[in-house]
């Protein structure tokens, strides 16, 4: 990509990330403690190269009288590595911009990116007030995906307390998800999930998953059991399945429902769709959707 296109498109990114998390502030009441975010530095398209993409970051303290300070780490795909936990302020209503390639080695170019409130000596504390977005730019066919960071809350309610764990039923942190997936044959679907460590800044190991899939009309269901997520590996909706494309589509002809289920395993199960639309004749456009979840262990860890 030129020089000076890639300029006019860093510029017109920061603008909208900066715009979703200012309506984040206005219309969301209560955000996360803990905020996770999917990254990529590769383009979406096949066999991209290393470095293709890249992954901005944004987050706000939606608290407009009071500043506090925020842990960040990063995760690889494969669970093999991480960065070390860095530590910075953010001031009252303040919006942070996160460049992933600044805070990551080159071998790290897919993943997610886990950030939490803490006190000023490093200690997790609850602050339901923040929230954010990534936004990747993808070079290769000069679009952008704006994911929506997954948002977890405290297990402590009703006084302050540290972040605990995702296995406590006290915890609002989904374990069910469900997403809608469009017409294959125009549109290819990537799904990205992760499974947070149970405290925060801790790696999380490889966990297996059960993914439904079934069509919009509640019919054509499938499963696909024991599919190991990592931390924040993505694939198309075909690759999950084990289909190839042409098998994928003859069995999702209008796309449908996808729900990613953690199987035996600790709730906090996030998750992502980013889908990309070939037009014949029409550039490649991303969209993206934060999974929602729809469960949780018990109907009184709701926030």
């Amino acid at each position: 990509m030129r020089a000076h296109v890639k300029l006019v498109m860093l510029g017109l990114f920061m603008v909208i990330g900066l715009s979703w998390v200012s309506e984040a502030s206005a219309f969301i009441p209560s955000g996360g403690t803990r905020l996770l975010f999917y990254f990529s530095k590769r383009s979406f398209t096949p066999s991209a190269a290393d470095n293709t993409g890249q992954t901005l970051l944004f987050v706000t303290n939606t608290n407009d009288t009071t500043a506090t300070r925020l842990a960040i780490r990063h995760y690889q795909a494969d669970c093999s590595a991480a960065t070390t936990t860095t530590f910075q302020p953010i001031g009252a209503g303040q919006t942070l911009r996160i460049d992933v390639s600044s805070q990551t080695p080159a071998s790290i170019q897919e993943g997610v990116t886990e950030m939490w409130a803490v006190d000023n000596s490093n200690n997790p504390i609850r602050w339901d007030r923040l929230a954010g977005s990534s936004v990747i730019i993808d070079f290769a066919i000069a679009q952008l995906v704006q994911l929506p960071a997954a948002l977890l809350h405290s297990d402590n309610r009703t006084s302050p307390g540290a972040i605990t764990n995702n296995a406590s039923t006290t915890s609002f942190a989904p374990f069910l998800l469900t997403g809608n997936h469009f017409e294959p044959a125009i549109v290819t679907t990537r799904l990205a999930l992760f499974a947070p460590g149970t405290a925060p800044g801790t790696i999380a190991v490889n966990r297996t998953i059960d993914v439904h899939f079934r069509s919009e009309a509640g019919t054509n269901a499938a499963t696909t059991s024991a599919y190991d997520i990592g931390c924040g590996r993505s694939q198309t909706l075909a690759q999950v399945r084990g289909l190839s494309a042409a098998a994928f589509q003859a069995a999702n002809p209008q796309g449908g429902i996808v729900a990613p289920q953690i199987n035996g395993q600790e709730k906090g199960i996030v998750g992502w769709l980013i889908a990309i639309i070939q037009l014949p004749g029409v550039t490649d456009i991303l969209f993206g959707q934060r999974l929602d979840g729809f469960g949780t262990a018990s109907e009184s860890a709701h926030p």
